[in-house]
């Protein structure tokens, strides 16, 4: 692959971490927020069937942030897998310094 096709697909690799590190921390807040409002229901003592629906929206965040986390885990292994299957001596160091950073 020349230097032009193997800097492009490192940046592809590198924007879908990024992008799926922003959805995962997202999930991350979102279910911390479910898990708040159900408290504030229990205290405020909301009907039951308005908890239980709360509680199942709080299972389907859970549910989004181990998703994420594993499709994360994915492109991060893909990228390493990347960086050592391919030549990388005409690579700006700048771009390989940021996409290790993005694996680790």
């Amino acid at each position: 692959m020349n230097s032009n096709k193997i800097i492009s697909t490192l940046k592809i690799k590198m924007n879908v971490i990024k992008r799926l590190a922003k959805e995962h921390n997202y999930y991350i807040k979102e279910k911390e927020q479910s898990q708040e409002h159900i408290e504030i229901m229990k205290i405020n003592k909301r009907d039951l069937y308005d908890i239980k629906k709360q509680e199942e929206i709080f299972g389907e965040n859970h549910n989004m942030v181990i998703d994420s986390r594993n499709r994360l885990k994915i492109a991060k292994n893909d990228l390493e897998e990347f960086l050592q299957e391919e030549d990388m001596t005409d690579i700006p160091e700048t771009l390989l310094l940021e996409s290790r950073d993005l694996i680790y």
